[in-house]
């Protein structure tokens, strides 16, 4: 028997729920009961999708799918790829607070100020590179398999297993995650 609907596009119905739309509203567009809401609630509560895209496509694309409205932080930490203008003052207009970590060039270096300011990106943004450096840890820059949807099985068991010893380590730690 097919689903109707795919694990991806539940999670993002459930994230939908979550950023406030109303239940019944939800189950009406997007044609399915309350019942099986509940049943996705209880089966993919707090799931977060990973999304994986061919090396030639830039990240910026992705950009607007990971602005997530029940996220409770409104700072958004870039580097300078993702400096256009345009959706720098869009999301200062929706709330967010834009941290760009710039470059300096060969002949115009940053400022003794703007060098301030990109450590202080910088110390948010090292928890992220600490997980790209584990991924490379554990298997190198090359995945070893045909087509994207084996690649983002590969990928997500590589993530989830960094968030597995990471879990280890805070549990080791004496921290509970909330």
């Amino acid at each position: 028997m097919k689903k109707r609907f795919s694990e991806e596009q539940i999670i993002g119905f459930l994230r939908e729920a979550e950023a406030g739309m109303p239940i019944k509203d939800l189950c009406h567009r997007h044609g399915f009961s309350e019942a099986s809401y509940s049943l996705w609630r209880s089966k993919f509560g707090g799931m977060r999708v990973h999304d994986v895209s061919g090396a030639i496509v830039h990240d910026r694309r992705h950009f607007e799918r990971l602005l997530d409205a029940g996220n409770t932080a409104r700072t958004i930490r870039v580097d300078g790829a993702y400096a256009d203008r345009d959706p720098k003052a869009r999301l200062k207009e929706e709330g967010y607070r834009v941290d760009i970590q710039h470059n300096g060039t060969r002949g115009n270096p940053l400022s003794r100020a703007q060098q301030r300011r990109n450590q202080r990106i910088a110390k948010d943004r090292v928890f992220v590179e600490h997980a790209f450096a584990r991924l490379m840890h554990q298997g190198g820059k090359c995945l070893r398999t045909l087509g994207l949807a084996r690649a983002k099985g590969v990928i997500g068991l590589k993530v989830a297993g960094h968030h597995l010893l990471r879990l280890a380590r805070l549990q080791q730690a004496g921290m509970r995650p909330g």
